[in-house]
């Protein structure tokens, strides 16, 4: 230390006052307790007492989480098929939609069941991922025609073209029954218009949405 510069670390005379407290080096005070010097995150050399213990906490803390948010970057970067996937992501909110949708309209489905339940359900009869999937039989319009009601035959029909047994409702759709037009044949327009007298047929061209929608239902959905 050059003599200009004061000693902070003496007091002077003109600073002296009854009961001033003697000034002193770090660690040569009377009953001063001397602590360990460690590096923060900076890689400054500070004291390892109590007051400071927090805080280099909190920065190794720091130090730890952005060393992971670097590894993981690199990971993913590496290898980008380890990433959580899209499905995992969105799990939770296809879990939550159908409690809220339970909670504001009483249905798991916010009421929208009977516009695709009916497509999920044809889809799952004819997919081959159903393990009970049923194999179903092609009819030709001429082979159809065989089932009218006529004789012992089973009664069938069609609706936009899915045929129908409907022979345990032969009072109805049988010979003599007040349905029996629609037996034997595609009639999608007139199942869908109630027109049983020139509506006989499976074209449906020229309805409106709403009525090609009856069309696709099922017998059983309505």
């Amino acid at each position: 230390m050059s003599k200009s510069e004061p000693d902070v670390y003496s007091n002077t005379g003109e600073e002296w006052y009854p009961g001033i407290r003697e000034r002193s080096r770090p660690g040569q005070a009377p009953h001063e307790e001397v602590f360990d010097k460690v590096r923060d995150a900076n890689g400054n050399l500070v004291s390892d007492k109590p007051s400071n213990r927090a805080v280099l906490s909190a920065q190794r803390g720091r130090l730890e989480h952005q060393e992971r948010v670097r590894a993981d970057k690199e990971r993913r970067a590496n290898n980008p098929s380890t990433p959580r996937s899209t499905f995992w992501s969105l799990l939770p909110l296809f879990l939550f939609l159908p409690l809220l949708s339970s909670f504001l309209t009483q249905s798991y489905t916010f009421n929208l069941s009977p516009y695709f339940a009916p497509q999920l359900r044809r889809f799952w009869a004819e997919s081959t991922l159903n393990p009970y999937r049923q194999e179903l039989k092609v009819f030709t319009p001429v082979q159809l025609a065989m089932y009218d009601g006529r004789d012992d035959q089973p009664v069938y029909l069609a609706i936009d073209g899915v045929v129908y047994d409907v022979t345990a409702n032969r009072r109805i759709y049988g010979k003599g029954g007040s349905y029996n037009m629609m037996a034997g044949r595609d009639a999608s327009r007139a199942f869908t218009t109630g027109c049983f007298e020139t509506h006989l047929t499976h074209d449906v061209r020229g309805l409106s949405e709403a009525e090609q929608a009856v069309s696709g239902e099922s017998l059983d959905d309505r």
